[in-house]
């Protein structure tokens, strides 16, 4: 699975945690971040982070992305 996203600041990395229950988010990946500019020329940019080892027929209950370092949504 590949998880995306973007940011209007170039922010630290490209980090997902993410889990089986609500209360252990005890897996990681990270991934890329591109510099995409739009015909507006606002620049965004565009995180992937693929998600491997993931089992199926299996609920993660919920993951979380990075913004900034230390700082999650």
């Amino acid at each position: 699975m590949i998880v995306t996203w973007t940011t209007y600041a170039n922010v630290s990395g490209s980090l997902v945690q993410f889990g089986l229950d609500n209360k252990t988010l005890d897996q990681n990946a990270t991934g890329s971040v591109t510099e995409f500019t739009d015909n507006g020329h606002r620049v965004h940019f565009i995180h992937r982070v693929t998600l491997e080892g993931l089992k199926p027929k299996t609920n993660y209950s919920k993951y979380f992305v990075e913004l900034l370092k230390n700082v999650f949504i």
